[in-house]
């Protein structure tokens, strides 16, 4: 099945403070709210050409740039302040999974790259 369409997902949050991925990892971004801007191109709309297409993917980043600034400046994402929003709620049990996901997938990188080390320079007598 081909690819019909990109989305472009632009992610802003609101709180005291700026996110960063333990919040994320651990949950601890309750006084946060996140909003999500989707924007959905056809591929049959996208330049063909590589050149054409890298230029395309730079405006849209740009965009992207403006578009976060102007969040954090006006709380919308478009310049009239017409952004629609819609409330979502993460229920606890789907915080769970995602915790324990993030702590499983910890668990493996940490372990992959103690192999690594021991296995290509012996170097576990000074780790963990």
């Amino acid at each position: 099945q081909p690819v019909e369409e990109v989305v472009d997902i632009t992610i802003a949050y609101k709180g005291p403070r700026d996110l960063c991925i333990s919040d994320i990892a651990f949950g601890t971004m309750s006084d946060t709210e996140v909003y999500l801007n989707f924007r959905s191109y056809k591929m049959s709309d996208l330049p063909k050409e590589e050149a054409d297409l890298e230029t395309w993917l730079y405006t849209r980043y740009q965009e992207k740039d403006e578009m976060l600034a102007r969040f954090k400046e006006t709380g919308s994402f478009t310049a009239d302040g017409n952004t629609e929003f819609t409330q979502l709620s993460l229920p606890p049990e789907k915080m769970l999974y995602s915790l324990l996901f993030w702590y499983i997938s910890a668990f493996f990188v940490i372990d992959f790259y103690k192999c690594s080390l021991r296995n290509l320079w012996g170097l576990t007598d000074y780790l963990f």
